[in-house]
Parts: structure tokens; sequence; C-alpha cells
């Protein structure tokens, strides 16, 4: 894994998201509603969970909604964050942001998709894709942006003083999955995140992909063709035929009767 700072403005972002968590703050999450939102909303949400921090998590509604932040739901985030972080989305929502500005609500961008206009004024944009970004990181998911981001949080906490840090290699299973499902190539650090977030899923330690393995009747170790083609799909089903927040709740779930019932 190369420095995470390579990346344009991830400094910034987790300058911003490690002050969010040493002041307690009020954070939402906003992410897409396919595998990769789902997976980015669920390992940012752990992350601070870790800290006391519950962040709110918004999946948008795919048919009435569409992809990405609009003003309505913007404007509804902003009445209780002080922070909101949007994943796997949000380059190209300038237009959606500037409902909140001057509310007093910073925002921060993780994202990979490509810039379709100019960036909009938040705190960080973080994408690999941006035309002033050298890192040769372009292949990554919005699940590995944010992993990159939360161990430059934790780097700055740690030089803070803080020592009360969450295990980050522990929630690798949740960057593979992503990576897989949202079919980016897998070189370089992809292929790293997969086969350590692999040998992380089969020891089952995430409630929520245990009881999907469980209802899909896996019986053998996790394999990518699981992730592409078994689990994936059922979380993708959430966000085009039911509730879009589906995915999220369950990688977030930490009990295991409440997680059976999602998957």
């Amino acid at each position: 894994m190369p420095d995470p700072s390579v990346i344009t403005g991830l400094n910034e972002a987790a300058e911003r998201i490690a002050r969010a968590i040493t002041e307690g703050e009020r954070v939402a999450i906003f992410g897409d509603y396919d595998v990769d939102g789902a997976a980015s909303s669920a390992l940012l949400s752990r992350y601070l969970a870790h800290f006391g921090i519950a962040a709110d998590i918004y999946i948008p509604d795919r048919i009435f909604e569409g992809y990405g932040p609009n003003p309505a739901a913007m404007a509804k985030l902003a009445e209780n964050a002080d922070l909101i972080v949007t994943v796997d989305c949000g380059t190209n929502s300038a237009a959606a942001f500037e409902t909140v500005a001057g509310s007093g609500t910073d925002i921060v961008v993780l994202d990979h998709h490509q810039v379709g206009g100019p960036l909009p004024q938040v705190v960080s944009v973080v994408n690999p894709n941006r035309d002033d970004d050298m890192s040769g990181l372009t292949y990554l998911c919005a699940a590995g942006v944010v992993f990159m981001t939360l161990v430059d949080v934790s780097r700055q906490l740690r030089s803070a003083g803080r020592r009360d840090l969450p295990d980050l290699m522990a929630l690798l299973d949740l960057v593979a999955l992503a990576t897989v499902c949202d079919v980016v190539p897998l070189v370089g650090l992809n292929r790293a995140f997969v086969v350590k977030g692999l040998a992380v899923a089969r020891r089952q330690t995430n409630a929520g992909l245990a009881a999907l393995a469980s209802v899909a009747r896996i019986g053998e170790p996790l394999a990518p063709f699981h992730f592409g083609f078994v689990l994936g799909p059922r979380i993708n089903a959430g966000g085009r035929i039911g509730d879009a927040a589906l995915g999220a709740r369950l990688l977030t779930a930490d009990d295991q009767d409440g997680a059976r019932a999602l998957a």
C-alpha cells in the first residue's frame, strides 16, 4: 500500500474526519445504493462507531431520487450534522451542495467516479480520477478510497496521542467485497485488498456478511466468485427492487438475529 498522502486532497479530508472524532461531532454519511456504496458507508460507519459516533447513513432511492446527492436530502442531513461525508458519489454534485452552503455543515467527498465538470467547493474532494491527481490509483473503487482515507485518519489521531484506534485490517472484508462487485481491475493495491479481505471475510466477523452467506447456503470458504455472483447481487437487489438502505444496514449490523432478518 502506498502512502495515502499521494492522493490529492486526502490529507485535508482525513484531518476533517479526525477533528470530528476528536470533538465528538455529529456525522452523516451519504452513500450510493450499490455494493460499493453500501460497503463504503459501512466501512466509515464502523470506523466512527469505534469512537462512539453513531453516524446517520442516507442511501437515496434509485427511482425517486436517482444517483448521488440531491438538494432535499442534503438539506435534511445538514439539519443534524456538523459533517457530511459522501461515499461513492459527490464528485459531480456541486449544485446539490450549494443547498447547504452557509449552514455551518462541512462536506467531504470520497469518490472514484470520472469528473464531469468543476469540482464542488467543499472541504475536500478525494478522488484518484481528479485531473490533478498523480497517485496512479485510478483503479480503486470507493471503498478503497475510504480505506486509504481512514488509514490517514488513524495516522493523524495517533500523532495527536490517541491509542484507542480500530483495527483497520479487520475491516478489509468490506473493501474486498466492494472491489470485486464494482468490477474494478484486480491489479496492484486492489489485488492486495481482495487477498487480505478474503482472509478476513472467511473468519465471518461481520455479522451481516456471515448471515448473508448462510442464507445463500455457501458451504465453502468465501472466494471472489461468491462476492461477485452470490453475495453482491443480493446486496444490490435492495437498491433495485426494495429498500435502498438494506445493504448498508446489513453490513453495519452487529446483532446476529437482526443480521439474519435483514439477510
